[in-house]
C-alpha cells in the first residue's frame, strides 16, 4: 500500500485494510508519516484460503487533519500452483446472441463458444494436438480467459521428464506472417531453452492465407461474434503449436514471447509425454 502526500506539509495517515472472506491482511492496520509532496509505503501480507478465485482487499483510509484520503483496493488472485488463469488478460468467447464490453481482437469480435464446443472445443475440456495434452481454459464465457503475450513468466506442473511443450491460442490483428516471438523454457536445474513460437491470425486475413507452417488447427468455426450481439459468417480457427524439450529436463517456468508482427494470444499451456 501507498500513500502520496500532495501538500506542503508533512500528513499522517491511519489505515485499515479488509479482505474477503476467507484471506487474511497482515497486519490490518497501521500509521503512515508522508512528507510534503513525497510518497510512503507500508508493506502488508494477504494470507490466501481455500477456495480459489480473486478477492477484493481494500484499504479505508484516514489523515490526522481531517484531510480527505481516497481509499484503495486490489484484487487478489489465489490460485493452485501452476494454474494460468491468473494471467488472463483478454477475453476470447462470448456465447452467441451475448452482449460484451471488449473482444477477442480489439474491435469487437470474437470466438463463438456455442461455435467452437460445436467444434470439439468447450471450457475445461482436454484436447490433444500434437502430442501434447492441453486443458482448454474453464472460466466463465465472456470472461478472461487468454493471455496476451508480452513476456509474462508462469510457473508450471510440468510431468518430470516431458518430451514436449506446445501452445494453444491465435493472432489478432496479423498478416501473413502471423505474430511471432521466442518463448523461454526454464528447467528446475536452472537451465533454459529458447523456443521459436508463431501463431497464425485468427480469421487467416479472411481466409486469404494459409496458417503458418507447425500450426495445427484444433478447431475451425464458420462465424465469429461481435460485441453487440449480433455474428459475422467468416471461417475463424484455433491453432496449436508444439516443440521438443531437451531431454532429461523437468520444465519449472515458461517465459512468453514478446510478439511482433500482431498479437499473441494464448489459452493454454500443455505438455507432452
Amino acid at each position: 500500500m501507498r500513500a502520496t502526500n500532495i501538500t506542503d506539509k508533512a500528513i499522517t495517515v491511519n489505515w485499515t485494510g479488509s479482505a474477503a472472506s476467507g484471506l487474511t491482511v497482515t497486519p490490518a492496520s497501521g500509521t503512515l508519516t508522508v512528507a510534503a509532496h513525497s510518497s510512503a509505503k507500508q508493506d502488508v501480507t494477504v494470507t490466501a484460503g481455500a477456495s480459489e478465485g480473486r478477492f477484493p482487499v481494500s484499504f479505508a483510509m484516514t489523515s490526522s487533519d481531517n484531510q480527505p484520503v481516497l481509499p484503495s483496493s486490489v484484487a487478489v488472485a489465489v490460485a493452485k500452483p501452476g494454474s494460468i488463469w491468473p494471467y488472463f488478460s483478454n477475453s476470447g468467447r462470448t456465447n452467441d446472441g451475448q452482449k460484451v464490453g471488449g473482444s477477442y481482437d480489439s474491435s469487437g469480435w470474437a470466438y463463438s463458444a456455442t461455435a467452437l464446443a460445436a467444434a470439439g472445443v468447450t471450457g475445461g475440456a482436454t484436447v490433444t494436438a500434437g502430442g501434447v495434452s492441453f486443458l482448454f481454459p474453464d472460466q466463465p464465457v465472456g470472461q478472461p480467459d487468454n493471455i496476451e503475450a508480452a513476456g509474462q513468466t508462469i510457473a508450471v506442473n510440468a510431468p518430470a521428464g516431458a518430451k514436449s511443450i506446445g501452445l494453444i491460442g491465435s493472432a489478432t490483428n496479423a498478416g501473413s506472417a502471423g505474430a511471432t516471438g521466442t518463448m523461454t523454457v526454464t528447467f528446475t536445474d536452472g537451465s533454459t531453452q529458447q523456443v521459436a513460437v508463431g501463431f497464425s491470425d485468427w480469421t487467416l486475413g479472411a481466409n486469404s492465407y494459409p496458417p503458418l507452417a507447425g500450426n495445427l488447427t484444433i478447431a475451425k468455426t464458420p462465424y465469429r461474434n461481435g460485441t453487440d450481439g449480433g455474428r459475422q459468417n467468416i471461417n475463424t480457427y484455433l491453432f496449436a503449436v508444439t516443440n521438443p524439450l531437451t531431454a532429461g529436463k523437468t520444465v519449472a517456468s515458461v517465459t512468453l514471447p514478446m510478439a511482433t508482427g500482431g498479437n499473441m494470444h494464448v489459452f493454454s499451456i500443455g505438455f507432452g509425454q
